[in-house]
């Protein structure tokens, strides 16, 4: 029976401010380095966890800090070792509303596996498709030649480069297990040695070599969609978000597709000029 849960989220760096609120009946622990958010999140109901990384106003680093919780390494330090006594731990992107009913569902589907993680909303079989799309956010798209490398590193390996991509704002584990802890450091190394944070794109990859422990869900099997939280939206994101919509009503999908691909290597040229 996996009787004890605990959910766990986090923010680094300035930018984000809110979160959604704590489930009503699981533990709920969120980890920040910024302290000045600690009375919006207990108000939220999470129990607060100040991690000491530096307060940077830099996309790229924090996306980076985040990943020391993601994949489950504040588990090496001795005051987090309470973390053992629950049975499952549930990384959630704080852009994502869940709810208790979606912890069930996880548990129900869990099963024999040691991860749970959801597959792209887009159905991407491509690592290439996936690295093409990455690039255009400038937090990734300035590791873009160390990425290509590491990417033709793994294949010249034998890693196939038409995988199942995943989508790692939801993760459930079974931490406990060793093997686990292995990957989930193989994962955190690799990021740190390319120095980006893109880590879906590692992810698919070196999952690879332990299909035994993941199961991969498709993406729609939860009614959970990525949204920043309402507080934290000025009113010139808004408008964006609205721009966004209008421009993907009026022109088709393959075209826009198309154009975000061109724009990649147009950067890429641009910039070796």
């Amino acid at each position: 029976m996996l009787d004890k849960i605990a959910i766990i989220e986090c923010i680094f760096g300035e930018y984000y401010q809110a979160t959604y609120p704590k489930l009503n009946n699981f533990d709920c622990y969120f980890f920040t380095n910024n302290s000045k958010i600690k009375g919006t999140l207990e108000a939220s109901g999470w129990q607060y966890l100040f991690i000491n990384f530096p307060l940077i106003n830099d996309e790229s680093v924090s996306s980076m800090q985040s990943k020391y919780i993601k994949y489950l390494q504040f588990l090496k330090r001795d005051e987090y070792s309470f973390f053992y006594n629950y049975d499952l731990l549930i990384y959630c992107d704080h852009k994502l509303e869940l709810k208790d009913k979606h912890v069930t569902f996880l548990i129900s589907k869990i099963n024999k596996y040691s991860i749970l993680i959801r597959d792209h909303p887009e159905n991407r079989n491509n690592i290439w498709e996936e690295f093409g799309e990455a690039m255009r956010q400038d937090r990734y798209f300035k590791f873009m030649s160390p990425t290509i490398g590491y990417l033709r590193e793994k294949i010249k390996l034998g890693y196939s480069d038409t995988p199942t991509v995943v989508t790692t704002g939801l993760i459930t584990y079974k931490h406990r297990d060793n093997k686990v802890i292995d990957f989930t450091d193989l994962v955190y190394s690799d990021l740190l040695r390319i120095g980006t944070s893109e880590c879906q794109i590692i992810w698919s990859m070196l999952g690879q070599e332990f299909t035994e422990l993941i199961k991969i869900i498709k993406y729609n099997d939860l009614d959970l969609n990525w949204e920043i939280p309402q507080a934290e939206i000025d009113t010139k994101t808004k408008l964006f978000k609205l721009f966004k919509k209008i421009i993907k009503f009026f022109v088709p999908y393959g075209i826009l597709k198309l154009w975000r691909v061109s724009f990649v290597w147009f950067r890429k040229y641009h910039n070796s000029e």
